[in-house]
């Protein structure tokens, strides 16, 4: 490989290696993420929010192939201006005994539609993920035009199904990355897992077309969300956590959980919330006017709403009119759950 490639696989595998699948410590650091993201829309920056699960680095990795020869240049590719529901193109069809699939996440933008699906072995789950300890892996498929700034590390070639793909270890796991098709790369990351089992299930991997769709229906909300990052986690089918960030263009920012626990136990006011009670809690102004966590959780029902909102810079939305959009909201699931611990 020349340089300019080496950089390149370093850039990929050193931030995919960094990253190795911790959705625990992502989801638990949702509000700062979130504040981070409010900051940057004021100064006029894009924010691409990354969940459970999310936060997922760009492999942006063009990797030799043994046969057929790639294009020396990411090949272009037509990007639709509404994007399709994030499907998972392909999937491994072995694992490491033990393991068990916990969380799928999507994330949505005016020009990509991507999904991550994670496993993970033993222990139990904390809030939204696995903990530390707990051995886990990682796929995600991504087109070879995102790339990323090159770093140090030291990768290595190794040999998936007949194309040259790269591994690096580091502290905190390791990564594979290769060219699975034409336009996308596979980074396969994990921590707790021997490269030969990481190479066999790199090896394993096959298409497959699986849709992952926001596990919350949204037509509560007054428009569509310009960006939508979505997480989906679980040890069993009916025992699951789902979490959404919606940006709504005009409006504000929609940070919505359906959990058999909340963030916020106590406090605030009791409120008409649709048909049941709930609570509405003050959220300090930040520069874009006050922002309001509304909390729900039905009689008849084991899940509990939290809705936080925060109103773009110059909207004005009052606490009513939120409430009248909670009260809409549909708390049953719109996914289908049972992969969760399969």
């Amino acid at each position: 490989m020349n340089e300019g490639l080496e950089a390149l696989v370093r850039s990929a595998q050193e931030e995919r290696a960094r990253q190795a699948p911790d959705p625990d410590r992502v989801l638990r650091a949702l509000p700062a993420l979130v504040a981070r993201r409010r900051r940057r829309r004021r100064t006029g920056l894009v924010a691409l929010a990354a969940l459970a699960v999310l936060a997922v680095v760009v492999p942006a990795v063009l990797v030799e192939r043994t046969t057929p020869t790639p294009p020396t240049t990411p090949p272009s590719v037509e990007v639709p201006a509404k994007p399709a529901v994030p499907t998972l193109t392909f999937r491994p069809t072995w694992l490491p005994p033990g393991f068990k699939e916990t969380i799928r996440t999507g994330h949505i933008t005016a020009d990509e539609a991507h999904a991550t699906q994670t496993w993970n072995a033993g222990g139990k789950l904390g809030g939204g993920g696995y903990m530390n300890s707990v051995p886990g892996m990682s796929l995600d498929i991504r087109r070879q035009d995102r790339q990323a700034a090159p770093t140090d590390g030291t990768p290595v070639a190794v040999d998936v199904n007949g194309t040259t793909g790269t591994y690096l270890e580091s502290r905190v796991g390791s990564s594979i990355v290769w060219a699975v098709d034409a336009t996308h790369l596979a980074t396969l990351s994990a921590r707790g897992v021997s490269q030969a089992d990481l190479l066999r299930v790199a090896a394993s991997v096959r298409h497959d077309e699986v849709a992952v769709p926001p596990p919350l229906k949204l037509d509560w909300l007054p428009s569509p969300p310009s960006t939508m990052d979505y997480s989906l986690t679980g040890e069993t089918p009916v025992d699951w956590t789902a979490k959404l960030f919606a940006d709504v263009a005009g409006l504000g920012t929609f940070d919505v959980t359906l959990a058999l626990t909340t963030s916020f136990p106590t406090g605030g006011e009791a409120v008409p919330v649709g048909t049941v009670m709930g609570r509405v809690l003050d959220m300090p102004d930040k520069g874009t006017g006050p922002g309001w966590i509304v909390v729900v959780q039905p009689p008849s029902d084991r899940y509990i709403l939290t809705v936080w909102f925060v109103p773009a810079a110059g909207v004005t939305h009052d606490r009513d009119a939120l409430l009248r959009l909670v009260g809409k909201a549909d708390t049953t699931l719109a996914a289908d759950s049972d992969w969760i611990g399969t």
